[in-house]
């Protein structure tokens, strides 16, 4: 192949992935624009009417804040949950005259810390990554056997929670999205609404949902077949919880006596060692 041969290929390959780049960015920028579009005509005044809202809610609740007490389940060992205060709420957003996101939120507080041991290494493990998901400060210890294995955690809560809910504009997926932070009884959690469907009537359902007169945001109707068969699954995973923390508990018991049997024996030993040593001096 020839210099100039060898020039026309290396240019026409650099050409190529000029127009393929040029291309590349025409197409983004075209996506971006109907992107902008539609968030003007359609998300914009879904977003706008979710600030009015909630900046008008926010003042209110500076003020007259009701008090609201909630349960959660950060404590394993108790079928009670952990009490909680919620109150000191607060809103931001982003842009008053283009909003694409608006947050509010509350603190959720305890009374005092709260103390508890987790048996097992996996009950342990996974009640910390719960707390870790829902932000929730804590303390934890774990224990560990006589193989340096964990084999359960001694947790204390202290908090303080946050909850929040924030509006966002989602221009891609062309819809409104909610997303909820320690709310339905999840860490998080996202729901996608057409911009149309955010009314008045969504969004006081969502301000009841924060105060907590709402377990959930979307209502489902379900078949009476359908929830007896949850009431049955909940029944046993319920049952399943109570017999390995039975089991969990039995078996640090008998740890604890093999440890004590254990004990005596070396006890035992040691006299009878310094027993024999004296009788020989």
């Amino acid at each position: 192949m020839s210099e100039k041969d060898t020039k026309t290929g290396l240019l026409h390959e650099l050409r190529s992935n000029m127009e393929r780049k040029l291309e590349e960015e025409r197409r983004r920028a075209d996506e971006q624009r109907a992107q902008e579009e539609y968030y003007e005509h359609h998300l914009r005044p879904a977003m706008v009417r979710a600030q009015s809202f909630f900046s008008e809610l926010a003042g209110y609740l500076k003020v007259v804040a009701p008090e609201v007490t909630v349960r959660y389940p950060l404590d394993p060992t108790s079928s009670q949950g952990v009490a909680l205060s919620q109150g000191d709420y607060w809103y931001k957003f982003d842009n008053r005259e283009n909003p694409r996101e608006i947050i509010l939120s509350a603190r959720c507080e305890l009374a005092r810390p709260v103390e508890f041991y987790v048996p097992t290494r996996d009950a342990a493990t996974d009640h910390a990554d719960l707390l870790n998901r829902m932000d929730f400060f804590h303390h934890c210890k774990y224990k560990r056997d006589a193989w340096h294995e964990i084999c359960g955690g001694k947790f204390i809560l202290e908090g303080p929670m946050i909850v929040h809910v924030r509006f966002f504009a989602d221009a891609q997926k062309r819809r409104i999205g909610i997303a909820l932070r320690n709310l339905e009884g999840l860490p998080h959690k996202v729901y996608r609404f057409e911009p149309e469907a955010v009314d008045e009537q969504l969004l006081e359902r969502v301000a009841r949902l924060l105060l907590r007169q709402e377990d959930h945001l979307v209502k489902v109707d379900l078949q009476e077949g359908m929830r007896e068969q949850l009431r049955q699954q909940v029944a046993r995973e319920k049952r399943l919880k109570e017999l390995e923390l039975s089991l969990a508990l039995d078996e640090m018991e008998r740890r604890k006596q093999q440890e004590a049997k254990e004990a005596q024996f070396i006890n035992r030993a040691k006299k009878a060692i310094a027993s024999l040593v004296n009788s020989i001096s």
